[in-house]
């Protein structure tokens, strides 16, 4: 096999096996470091208008004085190469990255973004849980990690995902839809966190107010009310 076709298809494959050992690992905020690193694959190894840049331990090229270069085109690959990159890209925007696409990830889009034709107040709204495909579960637990609590790295995703222009409703370009995409996300990760922290919460409050039920102060205030009555 050719040597050049090695060394691209492995700096192709080596970014992928990475998350993925990453994301087994048992680690304590392992899923942040999983979430920024599939940030990062989306936005370079899988995005074919960027270099892909080459990895390789021995930077001179065999019977040659020429080095190797550090990265190259999409369109300077080799063809199987290509195939691949644009291959992976697409199934890993199947399984993960639709989520941050405006029309993909709803049921129905054409009829919420339909109804309101780009209009400003739309940010207003709140989607229920049962208009998105998808749980945002490694996002939320990714936001409750305080560098990541801005939401910067969701809008990044978002904004680096392609629509086709065929699927913009009308009345609403791809910036406007990425837009109002991280909006609704957003709220929806931010109302799940709350509600997540409700759960949580309930038994801890409840086994509190039993115990203080249960102290001398408790009882009193008990004997109290039932002499009342």
């Amino acid at each position: 096999m050719d040597c050049t076709l090695c060394i691209e298809f492995y700096s192709l494959i080596k970014p992928v096996q990475a998350v993925q050992i990453k994301a087994q690992a048992m680690q304590t905020f392992v899923i942040v470091n999983v979430y920024i690193m599939l940030y990062s694959l989306y936005t370079t190894v899988l995005d074919v208008s960027k270099l892909l840049e080459l990895i390789i331990l021995v930077r001179r090229q065999l019977g040659s004085k020429d080095p190797y270069p550090m990265s190259r085109s999409h369109d300077a690959l080799q063809p199987a190469t290509r195939e691949a990159r644009k291959f992976l890209g697409k199934a890993m925007s199947e399984h993960y990255f639709k989520w941050y696409h405006p029309i993909l990830a709803l049921h129905q889009p054409k009829k919420i973004y339909g109804n309101n034709l780009g209009q400003p107040m739309l940010q207003k709204n709140v989607l229920e849980e049962t208009n998105f495909k998808f749980s945002y579960l490694i996002d939320a637990q990714s936001m409750m990690y305080s560098p990541m609590t801005s939401g910067k790295i969701l809008a990044k995703l978002i904004n680096a995902t392609n629509i086709d222009r065929l699927d913009i409703p009308v009345g609403w370009t791809q910036e406007s839809l990425q837009k109002q995409h991280f909006v609704f996300v957003n709220q929806f990760i931010w109302n799940k966190i709350r509600c997540l922290a409700e759960i949580v919460a309930a038994p801890i409050v409840l086994k509190k107010q039993q115990t203080a039920g249960s102290t001398p102060l408790g009882d009193l205030r008990d004997r109290q009310s039932a002499s009342r009555h």
